[in-house]
């Protein structure tokens, strides 16, 4: 108990101390304070216990804080007082910074007056807080209290200062569109000018205006009258060539029967009905002439046009007809060694038939199908083993060129077909039946008989199917005396129906090349593609039918009629004013085909046609008959005409409208000549 006694008194006379210390130290500002607040207070008053205010607060007496460390806000003050922070907002409305006395700074659209306070902008001023509201400047205007900024007035309006709105400039100065303060134009409306006291004048004829101090002169051509912010260009049959002009003048005032004119030169180039450009001046009309020559032509019936005539007219010549042929054939024979050995093939007393040496495409005998040959035929496309090899399939006739071999990827050819062509059977099938060396046509593929009958010939050199040598590899399909080279064998595929001949290899008894089944041509794409496709050899049973034949002419195509100087009444025409001449010379009659009659010749007439369309005068002429067909014993007749055309096939007439040459033999008819017209008249008087 006296240890804890004795602390406690200890640590009351450091207390006493620390006091009295404090005061002490402050004695002097504590003192101006008071004195500056009017306030008298002893020494004994103050205290650095000041929990009644805030934490802030380090000195104070009974009722006021003496030393405040506290900060505030810049919407906030300090009351030195109570230490405490208060709204400015509390000192003045829209206060957004203040001291104790006075508001500092003003929310946007708050005027701050003199005084320290805060006001709201009325319309037609604005502040930003840190001055008193001002009055928005000439041509600007704010309808909204409160506000920060000034509004600029819209084009052609204005406004004087402080104005809370706008006023059209033309409300206050005449025809006005852009103006100042709204006493003063900058700008007129379109079809006036600013003069020199700045207001609006309108804009005199021949004159154009943009409402600027510009008064601009219209140019030749063209013409205006009062308040125009355009010039007009002269309308059509006008001219106007001086400036600043308020209308325009006729092309005839200056050009008689003129109806047309430069615009801005009044020179004339368009004359009325009855009259011509010459030179710059017009005059009347002369005599024309139209034709039409196997075409359709048209001549326009105006108010002078007069005094019309036909001055020729031929009607179109008939074909000539088609030429035939008498024609004899020899049936077609068996082939014989001579035939077959005088081309170079090989003869077959079985059939008897001929067969080529090589199979077709390989390129190495000239009485084989070539590859050029094979790739015109029609539907068959044929693809090399290198470069750009489609897919059989879906691709047409397709023939592939390779190298043949058993398999593997080593080639080792031992024989002279080992770079062969192969086809599908429908391809091999087409090449044969297209082939025709020599001129001699009817070739076709191997049946069985005729592959049977190659067994012989298989031990030659004559024909080129296998190694004749013997040996075992990868290449050799033995020819052996005593043994089975041969097997025919039928074999279904895509549908179709083909031979094949198989060869017998000794050495792997196995089926392996062969003539028709080159199953080793490699395609990259697909091996077993190959198993679908035959080398072609083709073969001749028949000797083809031979024929001779003798022409026959066609009778040729009569010439068209014809007429001259047929006169158009006057009474005619003057009744299709606003019509048409219509001049249809027609197309000669079309030839005849072999075995055929030429065609008549196409209608040739004139015809008067009102303006309506409607035909109310006609003239027209005959048409030459097409020529008769040569028959296969006799020479055709000449068609009726002006001319008639002769019998065997000499054209009728001459000139224009003539007929038709006839046809000789298998060649056609020629067609007539096509119908003429010329036709005179006059738009006026010379």
């Amino acid at each position: 108990m006296k240890k804890i006694l004795a602390f406690s008194l200890i640590e009351l006379m450091i207390s006493l101390i620390t006091i009295s210390c404090i005061t002490a130290a402050f004695a002097p500002i504590i003192t101006k304070r008071l004195k500056n607040s009017n306030i008298s207070v002893a020494l004994s008053e103050i205290s650095t216990k000041c929990d009644k205010f805030t934490s802030e607060c380090s000195l104070c007496y009974s009722s006021k804080c003496v030393i405040c460390n506290r900060s505030c806000n810049d919407n906030q003050y300090k009351n030195v007082g109570t230490c405490l922070c208060e709204n400015c907002v509390d000192r003045s409305v829209g206060c957004i910074r203040c001291d104790a006395k006075n508001c500092l700074k003003c929310d946007l659209g708050y005027g701050l007056t003199s005084d320290g306070k805060c006001r709201l902008c009325p319309k037609g001023y604005y502040s930003d807080g840190t001055y008193d509201c001002r009055a928005c400047s000439v041509d600007q205007y704010q309808n909204q209290e409160g506000k920060s900024s000034c509004i600029n007035c819209p084009t052609a309006q204005g406004s004087e200062i402080g104005s809370a709105s706008c006023t059209t400039c033309s409300s206050k100065i005449a025809n006005c569109y852009e103006c100042s303060n709204l006493t003063q134009c900058t700008k007129c409306n379109a079809g006036y000018y600013l003069n020199s006291s700045n207001t609006c004048t309108i804009c005199p004829a021949g004159y154009k205006c943009d409402g600027t101090t510009n008064k601009i002169a219209c140019t030749a051509g063209t013409y205006s009258g009062a308040g125009a912010s355009s010039c007009t260009a002269c309308p059509s049959g006008q001219y106007q060539d001086a400036t600043a002009q308020s209308s325009c003048k006729s092309c005839a005032s200056k050009t008689a029967n003129c109806t047309n004119c430069n615009a801005a030169t009044g020179v004339c180039n368009g004359c009325g009905g009855g009259y011509m450009i010459s030179g710059t001046s017009c005059v009347p009309k002369y005599p024309h002439t139209k034709t039409a020559n196997g075409s359709t032509q048209y001549i326009n019936i105006d108010n002078s046009t007069f005094n019309v005539v036909i001055a020729t007219i031929i009607g179109a010549g008939g074909g000539g007809g088609g030429g035939n042929v008498k024609t004899d054939t020899v049936p077609a024979s068996p082939v014989t060694p001579q035939f077959c050995q005088q081309y170079g093939w090989v003869y077959f007393a079985s059939g008897p038939h001929c067969a080529i040496t090589r199979n077709a495409g390989d390129g190495n005998d000239l009485n084989a199908p070539s590859q050029a040959f094979i790739r015109n035929v029609s539907g068959v496309i044929l693809n090399y083993y290198n470069g750009n090899l489609d897919s059989y399939a879906n691709r047409g006739w397709n023939c592939w060129y390779g190298q043949t071999g058993k398999g593997g990827t080593t080639w080792d050819p031992v024989y002279d077909g080992a770079f062969r062509t192969v086809c599908q059977y429908q391809a091999a099938k087409a090449i044969c039946a297209a082939w025709a060396p020599n001129g001699v046509y009817g070739w076709q593929l191997p049946a069985n008989y005729h592959l049977s009958a190659w067994k012989d010939v298989l031990k030659s050199s004559t024909m080129h199917v296998c190694n004749r040598y013997g040996g075992c590899g990868w290449n050799t399909a033995e020819c052996q005396q005593n043994h089975d080279v041969l097997r025919p064998h039928y074999i279904a595929m895509n549908g179709y129906g083909s031979d094949y001949i198989w060869i017998f290899d000794n050495c792997a008894a196995s089926d392996i090349l062969g003539t028709w089944r080159s199953e080793n041509v490699r395609d990259p794409n697909d091996y077993n593609v190959t198993n679908r496709a035959t080398s072609v050899r083709c073969i001749l049973s028949q000797i083809p039918a031979s024929t001779t034949e003798t022409p026959f002419r066609g009778g040729g195509g009569g010439s068209g009629y014809s007429a001259s100087n047929i006169v158009i009444p006057d009474s005619t025409i003057a009744s299709a004013r606003g019509g048409k001449i219509r001049l249809t010379a027609g197309t000669g009659g079309a030839g005849g085909a072999m075995g055929a009659n030429g065609a008549n010749g196409n209608a040739t007439k004139v015809e008067v046609l009102n303006a309506s369309g409607g035909v109310i005068w006609t003239k027209s002429v005959s048409v030459g008959s097409g020529g008769k067909t040569a028959t296969a014993s006799a020479n055709g007749a000449g068609g009726a005409g002006a001319a008639a055309g002769a019998t065997g096939g000499a054209g009728g007439g001459s000139g224009y409208g003539a007929g038709g040459a006839g046809g000789s033999g298998h060649s056609a008819g020629a067609n007539g000549a096509a119908g003429y017209i010329s036709v005179t008249y006059q738009d006026a008087n010379p």
